[in-house]
């Protein structure tokens, strides 16, 4: 029953009242927080003592794929690309991941998730073209194969990689590439002594130390050294927009190209590291957790 000059509970107002309000505004999101505790409490039992970022170098292993070996992580920190005239200086790491398939001799190498296999990392090309600064990507131009046996041995092809030299200044404009999908630049890398063709001379690669590491669970090759002197450039095309026609032959003149086997090489110093599939897929799986826990979080306290 409602008394005249007092108020109704459904009237309140004052401190009661917010105090009330402000509870059941936070009925539901007070409930998330809560079962948030309890899952945040409860998850480190599954990830205990797993260091965050350990095998961050392996974030676009193809752990989706049946019967994966092992995740791959190679990088060249330092070495060089002659393509004819053109001369490379790697001043920036290239990356390649991806997975292993090992079975018994065979090896099959995966490609990495999202297209990111070959890292498009831009590297400043020695000298000018018509007095402008030029810059090169090396990019994937076909499908990749791996022998880690090979590597490790020191013997054969450890990497076929076919890929295009992306060139861009000002005047070239963005599709001017060396080699193409249809024709590529072939290299077949080894750690071991390349045959080239005169006038190259043999030059040799080495696998690196082989070192364990995170307690055997990665496999790497230090120092490694993966080389190739024996490949054909072929000529450039797409330079220069609408001047096509008439750019294309000056960058071909200017470098030498096409080039044939016995004048390029490739030099890749740095190192190749191989890890076991299920210490990075629970690496992963703990990294989503903790992203799917802090959007929960967030959540709770916005909700």
């Amino acid at each position: 029953m409602a008394y005249p000059g007092r108020p109704t509970r459904s009237h309140r107002t004052g401190p009661l009242a917010r105090s009330r309000s402000v509870r059941t505004r936070l009925g539901g999101a007070g409930l998330a927080l809560v079962a948030l505790l309890c899952v945040s409490v409860a998850a480190p039992s599954a990830w205990a003592g797993l260091s965050r970022h350990e095998y961050e170098d392996y974030s676009k292993c193809p752990l989706r794929t049946p019967g994966l070996s092992a995740c791959v992580y190679i990088e060249a920190a330092s070495g060089e690309l002659v393509f004819g005239k053109l001369m490379v200086p790697i001043a920036h790491p290239i990356a390649i991941q991806g997975g292993l398939i090992v079975r018994g001799t065979e090896e099959t190498f995966v490609e990495a998730e999202d297209d990111s296999t070959l890292s498009k990392t831009e590297q400043a090309v020695t000298g000018e073209f018509e007095g402008k600064t030029l810059a090169e990507t090396t990019e994937l131009a076909g499908s990749v194969s791996l022998s880690r046996a090979n590597l490790a041995a020191g013997i054969g092809v450890a990497l076929k990689l076919p890929v295009l030299a992306h060139l861009k200044n000002a005047s070239l404009g963005e599709n001017c590439a060396i080699g193409s999908r249809s024709m590529p630049i072939m290299l077949e890398l080894t750690t071991g002594a390349t045959s080239p063709p005169a006038p190259n001379k043999s030059i040799k690669g080495s696998p690196g130390e082989e070192v364990k590491e995170q307690g055997g669970i990665v496999v790497a090759y230090k120092q490694a050294s993966l080389v190739e002197n024996a490949f054909m450039v072929p000529q450039a095309s797409g330079c220069g927009g609408l001047q096509e026609p008439v750019i294309n032959p000056r960058v071909n003149a200017h470098y030498g190209l096409p080039s044939a086997a016995g004048i390029n090489s490739v030099i890749f110093n740095g190192q190749a590291k191989f890890a076991k599939v299920p210490a990075v897929r629970e690496e992963r799986m703990a990294l989503r957790h903790e992203r799917g826990a802090g959007r929960a979080h967030g959540a709770a306290l916005h909700g």
